[in-house]
């Protein structure tokens, strides 16, 4: 615990018992609250506004997450804000829709006034001036109800957050249990797709086989060119063809005698 917020404890909440003339005890909420603001470390984003009649909360995440467990039984905002509604607090509107804080204002909440804080009722309890001995001892009961609830309130919303947890951790197992399954499904839909793919590709290249050797068998049996004859004189000085080309003249002339 820092320095300063260790001679704060001692002091401040110290004056604010012995400032309490009445006896009255003030609701352990009250002190605490007045101890988170009045103490609070820069970084924790908590504190009095420049006033000193209100506090601000500048980071309601980060106060519930650091502030809220090392006072308090729980970390929800929503039940501090409600706590805060029970004793009459007020909260203060924001000067813009971005601002994220959130201000609370208490006419006997203020800064350097901790025996303020003996005034500060549960807003369901009637107001009664507290210098009258009946009038002490019912605030003291009232007080002691607060925290009563205080503490009921809180057990009660650990077991919200025990039952809400164990909801999400069935959810969870549900959904695992899901991504596991289609994942197997995913898996065999890969593989039948794989072999399937693989039977087209197999037809493809029996088909491909077959058309190329029909068109190499068709090709053989077309019949071989002929050859064209030389004429004489050719270069290759081939004479076969000769009696026949001698034989023609022949055959021309007889009809020539017949007709004489």
């Amino acid at each position: 615990m820092p320095t300063v917020f260790a001679e704060f404890c001692e002091g401040d909440l110290g004056r604010a018992g012995a400032a309490s003339s009445s006896g009255v005890r003030v609701a352990p909420f009250l002190s605490k609250l007045y101890t988170i603001v009045e103490g609070a470390l820069p970084d924790e984003g908590v504190g009095w506004t420049p006033d000193g009649r209100a506090f601000r909360i500048a980071d309601p995440e980060r106060f519930a997450d650091h502030c809220l467990p090392r006072f308090f039984k729980h970390n929800k905002l929503g039940t501090f804000k409600q706590q805060l509604f029970t004793y009459g607090f007020t909260r203060l509107p924001n000067e813009s829709c971005l601002d994220i804080s959130t201000s609370w204002h208490h006419p006997c909440f203020q800064h350097g006034r901790p025996e303020l804080l003996e005034q500060i009722l549960r807003t369901s309890a009637p107001s009664k001036p507290t210098d009258k001995p009946h009038a002490a001892a019912s605030s003291e009961a009232d007080n002691a109800d607060a925290a009563t609830a205080t503490d009921d309130d809180a057990d009660a919303e650990e077991a919200i957050q025990a039952a809400n947890l164990a909801s999400a951790h069935g959810s969870l197992t549900n959904l695992t249990n899901s991504l596991g399954e289609m994942h197997h499904e995913l898996r065999a839909a890969r593989v039948y797709e794989m072999r399937a793919l693989d039977v087209l590709v197999a037809r493809v290249r029996k088909r491909t086989a077959k058309r190329t050797r029909d068109e190499a068998e068709g090709g053989s049996d077309e019949p071989p060119a002929t050859d064209v004859p030389v004429p004489n004189g050719s270069s290759d000085g081939s004479s076969e063809d000769a009696p026949a080309e001698a034989a023609a003249p022949a055959e021309a002339a007889a009809p020539k005698q017949d007709a004489a």
